[in-house]
This record gives C-alpha cells, sequence and structure tokens, in this order.
C-alpha cells in the first residue's frame, strides 16, 4: 500500500471508530460526554476516557494492518467499515459490562468521587477491552468476522477468569485498597489487567484453522501466560525490590499496600513488557 494511501486509511479507521464511539455513548450516557470528562475537573473520569481512547486507537491500527490489502481502497475501506462497527460494538459492551463489575458494581460511584485509582482500573480495562478487541476481530472475509466474534467471546471469558486467578496472588484486599483510594493498588491492577488483556488477545488472534485445532491453539497460547506469575513475585516482587522471593504476597504487596506506587509501577512494566515480549515469540 502505498504511503500516502496508508496514511489516509489509518486516519479513516480511527475516525470510524473513535467517532462511532462517540455517538453511541452520546445516546447511552447522555449525562456525560468525553470533551467535559478530559477537560473537567474529575481526573478519575478522565483515565477512564483516556483508557477508552488508547484502546479505540489500537483497534483502528489492528484494522488498517488486518482488514486491508492494498488492491482496493474502497474495498479496504469497505471492510475497515464493517470490521471497525462489530469491533466498537464488542469494545462497548465489554467496557460496559468490566465497569460494572469491577469493586463490587461501585466503580461508576468511585468515579463520580473522582478516585483516581478507580480511574486507573476503569481505564486500563478499556484498553484492555480494545486490545483483546484488536487481536480477535481482524480479517478481510465474513467467515473470518464470524470466527473473530467467537474468538472475542472465548477471549472475554478467558480474560475474566485469568485476572482473577492471577490477583489471586495479591494478599491485600485489592477491592478494599481501590476503594479507599489506594494509588498504588490501581497501578497494580491496572498493569495485570492490561497483561493479561495482551496474554489473551495473542492467543485469539491465530489463523483459524477448525474448530477444534484453532480452540487448543488458543488453550495453549493461554498457558504462556504462567510466565506472568514468576515474573510478578520474583523479578519484580524480589530480585529488582532486593527482597526474598515468595510464591505469594512477599514485599511488593506490602509496599502497595502502604500506598507505594513506585514498586506498584515496577510491577505494572515488568507485566506488561513481558506480554509484549511473548507477541514476538512465534506461536
Amino acid at each position: 500500500m502505498d504511503t500516502l494511501v496508508g496514511l489516509l486509511v489509518a486516519a479513516a479507521a480511527a475516525a470510524w471508530v473513535i467517532g462511532l464511539w462517540w455517538l453511541v455513548g452520546r445516546f447511552i450516557d447522555s449525562a456525560h460526554r468525553v470533551s467535559q470528562d478530559l477537560s473537567g475537573k474529575n481526573p478519575a473520569r478522565a483515565l477512564a476516557q483516556v483508557g477508552s481512547l488508547l484502546g479505540l486507537f489500537a483497534m483502528a491500527a489492528s484494522l488498517v494492518t488486518g482488514s486491508t490489502t492494498g488492491t482496493s481502497l474502497v474495498g479496504d475501506l469497505s471492510r475497515v467499515a464493517l470490521f471497525g462497527a462489530v469491533a466498537v460494538r464488542l469494545f462497548d459492551g465489554a467496557t460496559w459490562l468490566g465497569w460494572r463489575m469491577l469493586l463490587g458494581g461501585s466503580l461508576q460511584r468511585e468515579l463520580e468521587e473522582g478516585n483516581l485509582a478507580a480511574g486507573l482500573c476503569a481505564g486500563a480495562h478499556a484498553l484492555g477491552a480494545g486490545l483483546l478487541v484488536s487481536h480477535a476481530v481482524v480479517g478481510t472475509t465474513l467467515s473470518s468476522l464470524g470466527t473473530g466474534i467467537a474468538f472475542f467471546a472465548l477471549g472475554q471469558f478467558a480474560w475474566t477468569g485469568l485476572l482473577a486467578l492471577f490477583r489471586l496472588l495479591t494478599t491485600y484486599d485489592e477491592a478494599q485498597h481501590i476503594d479507599l483510594g489506594n494509588v498504588a493498588a490501581g497501578v497494580s491492577y491496572a498493569g495485570a489487567t492490561i497483561a493479561v488483556a495482551l496474554v489473551v488477545g495473542r492467543a485469539a488472534e491465530a489463523e483459524f484453522h477448525g474448530w477444534l485445532p484453532s480452540i487448543l491453539g488458543f488453550g495453549r497460547a493461554l498457558l504462556d501466560g504462567m510466565v506472568l506469575w514468576p515474573i510478578r513475585q520474583g523479578l519484580a516482587g524480589a530480585a529488582l525490590l532486593g527482597a526474598r522471593p515468595a510464591v505469594r504476597g512477599g514485599a511488593l504487596d506490602t509496599a502497595i499496600a502502604h500506598h507505594r506506587v513506585g514498586p506498584a509501577a515496577l510491577e505494572a512494566a515488568c507485566l506488561i513488557g513481558t506480554a509484549v515480549l511473548l507477541h514476538a515469540v512465534r506461536r
């Protein structure tokens, strides 16, 4: 694809998914607007909206690389429009569901109160949803769209389950700390959310070779995510903090429970960096 044409398609993809998301959101939630949240005095809602925008940009980039062929501008734009519309609807659904499940259903209240920790969680979940959609819902045919939707649903289930299992590594009450505004707990949760979304997205993006082989391949790719456990407990929780390693909890949890953002940011960087590196490993 010519560079200029590619830039035009990329701009069109970004404008399409962001514009459609904004339009749908305007009808669903008339009390809030993106511009108001980003320019207002509530930083928690601003963080939530930034996470959504990052997820949408990830989806737009995936549409450009995965749903265009460069042989026909009209064909490329048509596929971007179709796959993008489906992607936005799935993104909206995943974000809506996640925001109502986080913190035992109290996330919206915490966002309205300006809880930065809650804003980090909401933004990370929206970004994670966008990453998952961007890996699953790509292709150039209607059949690939159908399988992409199926694997997105499978990935959504896996993302929720694996994140819940991963958070069992923590010994502090995560929901309580975030509810109380512990930014370190919010950073920790955000890092794990994005990292697990990247792992699940990698599992969902493989080429379809029949349902059974593809599902088995999906499961094997999820097992690669087990490396996040020793990364958190060994690298971030012990080696880089100069502490003794622990199977669960440890110095990292103690630091986060005492509102120390630095160790939490270290954990998030190690987890997300590891998940990004997994993408360089061929399945």
